[in-house]
């Protein structure tokens, strides 16, 4: 499936999970960032190998990218019961580089095709709703050269703006490299030339999806 590029989408930052008995059934759901299909499926066996005696780990995941990556499975429930309930609540949340596994203990008590459909939702949306979601903007790399007289004004000026920083490096002068949203790019290499009377040297490096705090 093709996947425009955007300037920015929604993941989990980390794994959670969310558990529920079902007519003696024990279904538990987890939700895992994840950014490529061998860590997703690495995942998943682990999963299964954590849980032995479980009757089944169904799965779904969804990958960001150029192509839009989705892939599920219903492990060996009735088709269309277990996997795409869960990729749905990923497509329903608008969620990209997200697992989902749900791992079922059967009790014994057939639920019925509806009643399966219904405790897979659950348990992924219970998941979900334990996850911290964070937003990842597309950044512009840019590297800053400067002489040491204006590290204190540019130092105040960047704190408190939506960026991410590396730790400056000291040497004839000063090097700082910055991550920042497209989207402030212009503006911001536009405040800098003004501040420094374009003393500041300024790099457009590569661009990355990064998540920046605030």
């Amino acid at each position: 499936m093709e996947h425009s590029k955007e300037l920015s989408y929604k993941m989990p930052l980390v794994s959670a999970a969310f558990s529920f008995t079902e007519k003696k059934s024990e279904f538990i759901g987890r939700i895992y960032p994840v950014l490529s299909d061998s860590e997703a499926e690495s995942i998943i066996e682990s999963v299964r190998k954590s849980n032995p005696d479980a009757r089944h780990n169904v799965f779904a995941y969804r990958l960001y990218g150029s192509v839009l990556r989705e892939k599920f499975s219903d492990d060996g429930e009735p088709k269309g019961t277990g996997g795409k309930p869960c990729l749905d609540v990923i497509q329903k949340n608008d969620v990209h580089n997200a697992l989902i596994v749900v791992t079922r203990y059967f009790g014994g008590i057939l639920l019925g095709a509806p009643g399966l459909t219904r405790a897979y939702s659950k348990a992924a949306a219970g998941a979900f709703a334990e996850a911290e979601i964070i937003e990842m903007r597309l950044c512009r790399g840019m590297e800053l050269t400067f002489g040491y007289d204006l590290y204190g004004k540019i130092s105040r000026f960047l704190e408190g703006k939506p960026l991410k920083t590396e730790p400056p490096v000291f040497a004839g002068n000063v090097r700082l490299k910055l991550k920042v949203p497209v989207s402030e790019c212009e503006r911001l290499t536009k405040d800098i030339i003004d501040l420094t009377s374009a003393a500041c040297e300024l790099l457009l490096l590569e661009d990355s999806f990064c998540h920046i705090e605030g």
